[in-house]
């Protein structure tokens, strides 16, 4: 069984979530942000920010790889947690150089956001 579970209800589905803990600080995080912030912090939350692996996948692009080190598909964990290019900037706001998998789950989205923005890749 997953974690959440499709439920259908009519015409729409809805998700049922076990465990899943509502945060107030992330819920008024978002309400406090313009719609282009949270489109960018929505993009790169879901893997659908306009990164070369989700562009490719609609059909946008000839392949998913990063177009400015040419080394990994241009994903979001790609984008901030080892892009070598952003290392500096990485590491002055998400406070390491390259992040783990396990980092990158304990960040919060005021950072993500903000590394995003400091990048200059999303407009």
């Amino acid at each position: 069984m997953s974690f959440c579970q499709d439920v259908v209800h009519g015409v729409m589905p809805t998700f049922v979530c076990k465990n899943v803990v509502f945060d107030h600080s992330r819920a008024r995080f978002a309400l406090n942000h313009p719609r282009k912030d949270l489109r960018i912090l929505g993009g790169l939350l879901t893997g659908h920010a306009d990164l070369n692996r989700h562009l490719h996948t609609m059909g946008l692009r000839q392949n998913s790889v990063c177009p400015l080190c040419q080394e990994e598909e241009d994903t979001t964990a790609h984008f901030i947690a080892q892009y070598s290019a952003l290392m500096l900037l990485r590491k002055n706001i998400l406070g390491d150089y390259i992040l783990s998998s396990d980092t990158l789950s304990n960040i919060h989205w005021f950072l993500v956001l903000k590394f995003a923005k400091a990048s200059k890749r999303f407009y």
